[in-house]
């Protein structure tokens, strides 16, 4: 959210970017809360792991002190994440039936 807060970003593209980026937060906690109540497990006392703590760090400290351009490069690769693992999810449902 905190792009959509840039200097220079118009009020439009502001407000577009906070919409998205509560639409994804929305749509990641309800993705990750699927898994758990699936699983019957709970993130209480879960420590996030040493190379995403690097990973959000360095987006978090890019998208705060660079310019928006560069704030916003820095998030493509979730995207290709998210991308490639959704092409993986489909291929297994196919193959599982």
């Amino acid at each position: 959210r905190r792009l959509a807060q840039n200097l220079g970003v118009s009020e439009t593209d502001s407000k577009r970017l906070d919409a998205f980026a509560k639409g994804a937060e929305d749509a990641e906690m309800a993705s990750h809360n699927s898994f758990f109540k699936e699983w019957n497990i709970s993130a209480e006392g879960v420590e996030q792991m040493p190379n995403c703590l690097l990973y959000t760090s360095y987006m978090k400290r890019i998208v705060v002190t660079k310019s928006h351009a560069q704030g916003l490069a820095v998030l493509l690769p979730c995207f290709w994440v998210y991308m490639h693992v959704g092409k993986c999810m489909l291929k297994l449902r196919d193959e599982l039936g």
